[in-house]
């Protein structure tokens, strides 16, 4: 694989691009890193930046800046810094890190895995059978028709949902009235009461600690 490693041009950006997989190190500046169609490993470093991977098993490392990341197709890992970041995982099961910052995070078809941390993030697992995490924070986790299944094991599964703290944000055409809430044990199980699709298994709560004030 080939190496391209430009860290000592620290105050020029980088636009670059892998002709083969290998891995890429970015500057302190900002810098669009594009990566082949294999398995690539990119590190933005400083700055703002734009990241993507392409096709392959891809591992994307953000800087502190604002960084604009895309996985591609692949079963990509992504890993963001301390700005406010833009990260879409792609096609298939990706893996996305969000860093300190309000960050939005995407995980495109697929069956992903989303960490928010510090920061109000936006989080949308998107089509597939999500695990999706805000972390500290008043985060937003999206609930949209066709994300989910017929069955409760086909919904995604929302961790750490804090009621009266993190909303839940219907796509539209969803509406509140659209929905039904049922306890599952120790969760609550959010279903499309027009489809019968099974949206979101939310861990920790209950039916009575979830309210309309909860659902925008």
């Amino acid at each position: 694989g080939i190496t391209v490693n430009i860290a000592d041009n620290d105050n020029v950006g980088l636009v670059e691009s892998l002709p083969t997989p290998g891995s890429m190190v970015g500057t302190a500046a900002d810098d669009n890193l594009v990566g082949s169609a294999g398995d690539d490993v990119i590190n933005a470093r400083g700055g703002n930046n734009a990241l993507d991977g392409g096709a392959g098993n891809d591992v994307l490392l953000g800087g502190n800046g604002a960084d604009y990341i895309t996985g591609g197709a692949g079963l990509d890992q992504i890993l963001s810094g301390n700005g406010e970041d833009y990260l879409d995982g792609g096609d298939d099961d990706d893996v996305i890190f969000a860093g300190m910052g309000s960050d939005r995070l995407y995980g495109g078809a697929g069956n992903d895995k989303l960490f928010g941390d510090l920061g109000d993030d936006y989080l949308f697992g998107g089509a597939g059978v999500d695990t999706v995490t805000g972390g500290v924070g008043r985060d937003v986790f999206v609930l949209a028709d066709g994300m989910g299944g017929m069955m409760v094991v086909l919904a995604d599964v929302i961790s750490d949902f804090v009621p009266g703290e993190d909303v839940f944000d219907l796509i539209p055409s969803l509406g509140f009235d659209d929905l039904s809430m049922v306890q599952n044990g120790g969760d609550v199980v959010i279903q499309n009461r027009v489809t019968n699709e099974f949206l979101a298994r939310v861990q920790g709560v209950d039916v009575p600690s979830l309210t309309q004030a909860d659902f925008v």
